[in-house]
């Protein structure tokens, strides 16, 4: 990049040139964006509608719904309880009642600060669960589900153990376990059948 300015100070490469290939190249790459993020979405889609079908969900559609869909999946292929869902709606409700009053008393703000992380710290554990129940449903291994978290664990830890290199280890980590999770939900929903893994 320095060489490209460099070769601009000194004529060889007009501005409104290189203006146009840095808007053009932003563009595209804004683009492909957005495509690989409507890839990755119709993808965690299916696949979670193919393990609701195998499960016997009714209306796995429902898969295709962002963000909610997924989780209402596996809760119901899990055939789990629904209370974590009932909490987390009331403790959301709880905080738009009690907005008004949050400026008003800083032990509210504790109180609901402190709810709020363990509804979401349950909400997680359960869905950690759920999905174990519903690899279970569709005759896979229920510890899949740790193998993401696993690698997630290892980079917070690498982390603790060298901070210089916690941003890389933590971003390309975490993106392993992410990676991860979309095999493994796809093997779930799309295969029939994986070598070493039978009843």
């Amino acid at each position: 990049m320095n060489l490209l300015f460099l070769a601009m100070d000194f004529g060889f490469f007009p501005t409104n040139d290189f203006n146009n290939i840095l808007g053009g190249t932003s563009t595209i790459l804004y683009y492909l964006g957005i495509l690989i993020l409507f890839g990755i979405y119709a993808y965690i889609s299916s696949a979670y509608q193919s393990i609701g079908k195998k499960s016997g969900v009714v209306g796995s559609g429902i898969a295709w719904i962002p963000v909610i869909g997924p989780l209402v999946i596996i809760y119901q292929s899990s055939r789990k309880s629904n209370w974590p869902f009932i909490m987390l709606v009331l403790i959301n409700f709880l905080f738009l009642i009690l907005i008004p009053f949050l400026f008003k008393s800083i032990y509210v703000i504790y109180a609901l600060v402190i709810i709020y992380i363990c509804v979401i710290l349950t909400f997680l554990v359960m869905n950690v669960i759920w999905h174990w129940k519903a690899y279970e449903k569709v005759e896979k291994p229920g510890y899949w589900i740790l193998i993401p978290i696993a690698i997630i664990v290892l980079g917070y830890l690498i982390s603790l153990i060298n901070t210089k290199l916690a941003f890389i280890f933590g971003g390309i980590l975490g993106v392993g376990a992410f990676i991860v999770h979309l095999i493994l939900i796809g093997i779930a929903g799309f295969d029939t059948f994986v070598p070493g893994f039978e009843d």
